[in-house]
């Protein structure tokens, strides 16, 4: 399957995820404060490594990007659960 175009806006951008994105995930995941309206718990550089290279590997997951900064700074899910049937 090949892999999705980025969608751009003028300040972000959303792409696939890459193992390099480990330490801009690690920035964010590692803080308790992200865990407000999340579930789970701030993860160490070694989980964060793995997370990215999950991430990397499934078309589900999107990195979201400050274009600018060239920066991590969240991901987004997106995964059908139900087939939606037009009748």
């Amino acid at each position: 399957m090949a892999p999705l175009p980025a969608i751009r806006t003028s300040r972000l951008r959303l792409r696939a995820f890459t193992p390099a994105d480990a330490g801009d995930l690690h920035a964010y995941l590692s803080e308790q404060s992200i865990y407000r309206f999340e579930p789970g718990a701030p993860i160490d550089r070694a989980e964060a490594l793995r997370l990215a290279t999950e991430m990397a590997a499934s078309p589900d997951f999107w990195a979201v990007e400050l274009r600018a900064e060239r920066k991590v700074i969240g991901q987004v899910y997106f995964k059908q659960t139900e087939p939606h049937l037009h009748t």
